[in-house]
């Protein structure tokens, strides 16, 4: 039995989510200038997700909502697009962002399952992730990426 075969049959009885193969497109931006992210992640047309401002954060479930300035600068969030492809935004360390897509691939090395998690507001649903795990020789499988997939 390999390794998803025993993880599943595990998951059965422990009530954990089921597990498959797969593999992940990651495609990362550096950005500097608070306006280019906004612009850029409205090109990138999500359907839901959730952002964090400065002094405000929201979900939205039908395209993103128009930020107000009392809000302040976004500094992160994590959204999904009509295809698919999860986006997550996170500030780098050194003053800029990261905007980083992934996308889903059916075939691939990585262990996969998608938990649901509760949300900070119960109204907006639970949050749906897909996390990879990716085999490491010393220590078996561990987490190498969490993507946030929608609500539930």
């Amino acid at each position: 039995m390999d390794t998803l075969e025993a993880y599943n049959s595990i998951a059965e009885t422990e009530k954990l989510p089921k597990m498959k193969r797969g593999g992940l497109d990651i495609n990362t931006d550096s950005l500097q200038d608070p306006d280019e992210i906004w612009r850029r992640i409205g090109e990138l047309n999500p359907t839901q997700g959730w952002l964090l401002f400065q002094s405000h954060q929201t979900v939205f479930h039908d395209g993103l909502p128009a930020p107000h300035d009392v809000w302040g600068m976004l500094l992160a969030c994590e959204a999904i697009d009509a295809e698919g492809v999860s986006l997550a935004l996170e500030q780098d360390g050194t003053g800029g962002w990261r905007l980083t897509r992934y996308r889903h691939e059916a075939e691939g090395d990585m262990l996969i399952d998608e938990p649901t998690f509760l949300a900070h507001d119960p109204k907006s649903g639970s949050l749906c992730y897909r996390r990879y795990w990716r085999q490491d020789t010393e220590q078996g499988y561990v987490q190498a990426v969490a993507c946030f997939i929608g609500f539930e």
